[in-house]
């Protein structure tokens, strides 16, 4: 099942590369951050998708810039979720990445 092969996957990269920071993002899934003491796992938010194209590239770029512009792993997570969550909103890839300021106004329920 895909449930067996989320796990194994976490198993696998915990034993082999022990000190790596690993982000799988699961599309309507949502996401999981995990390394060899934690795992965080964040839901997806639901909204009206128009064009998927471009979400996991925004995700991961809100992510990367959230955190290392000091923001906790579970802060930056819920945050690039719901700009991911926005860029499937919009037609395209480039133009459908929100801006901070668009973030900031979208309304989702956490």
């Amino acid at each position: 099942s895909k449930h067996s092969n989320k796990d194994e996957i976490i198993k696998f990269f915990r034993k082999t590369y022990p000190d790596l920071k690993i982000i799988l993002t699961l599309g309507s899934k949502g996401s999981i951050y995990f390394d060899k003491n934690q795992l965080i796992k964040q839901k997806p938010y639901k909204v009206k998708a128009i064009d998927t194209t471009g979400a996991g590239d925004t995700f991961m770029g809100y992510f990367v810039g959230l955190y290392f512009d000091g923001n906790s792993i579970e802060n930056s997570l819920k945050l690039a979720s719901k700009a991911s969550a926005l860029a499937c909103t919009k037609s395209g890839s480039q133009n459908s990445i929100p801006d901070l300021k668009d973030l900031k106004k979208f309304k989702i329920k956490d």
